[in-house]
């Protein structure tokens, strides 16, 4: 029955999901970063249903959170919108994923553009993230028609791995950011 009350920085690296959420649960709602790289769990047969619980722990006791890095599950991509609507102060998100999202990880950018806060400062992801053409541009042009701050846009290349993002996506990107919307 551990209690960590002024906990406001939690890095964990090969823990499973279900200790994270505890620590969590138990932090007195001060967490402002979290960093959690290579949960224990996420080649098991539960991981979707742990992955969740750790989303939903993280929406319901971090208001106060503004950087966060963590792997999301492809079936868990709509419960996002619980840490997009109760952390308004998130400037930084570095998402990854264990599974290629298919079809696309558009679910994701939808979202983004609907529930987070003016405040992003920073969008990242991985390269397992599948965005379509259209999908991307529909992000940038609903973040442009809602005059946010423009923010930067990061893709990570995953070793060895069978690239998803093309030229046609740079080329996407270059043109909003030479818009101003990302940068």
């Amino acid at each position: 029955m551990a209690s960590f009350p002024h906990l406001k920085y939690l890095e964990t690296a090969y823990l499973p999901n279900n200790i994270i959420c505890l620590i969590i649960e138990n932090s007195g709602g001060h967490i402002l970063e979290i960093y959690i790289r290579f949960p224990l769990d996420s080649d098991s047969n539960n991981y979707q249903s742990q992955n969740k619980k750790l989303i939903l722990a993280i929406s319901n006791h971090c208001p106060k959170l503004i950087n966060l890095t963590m792997e999301v599950g492809h079936r868990n991509l709509c419960k996002m919108k619980g840490i997009f609507s109760n952390c308004m102060q998130l400037e930084k998100l570095f998402l990854t994923t264990n599974s290629n999202v298919l079809p696309n990880g558009d679910k994701i950018l939808l979202l983004m553009s609907k529930m987070l806060s003016t405040t992003l400062k920073e969008f990242s992801f991985g390269d397992k993230f599948n965005f379509s053409l259209e999908g991307l541009r529909t992000f940038f042009e609903n973040w442009k028609s809602e005059n946010r701050s423009p923010f930067k846009f990061i893709h990570h290349y995953d070793d060895g791995m069978v690239y998803l993002w093309t030229s046609d996506h740079d080329i996407i990107v270059v043109n909003y950011k030479n818009e101003g919307v990302i940068r």
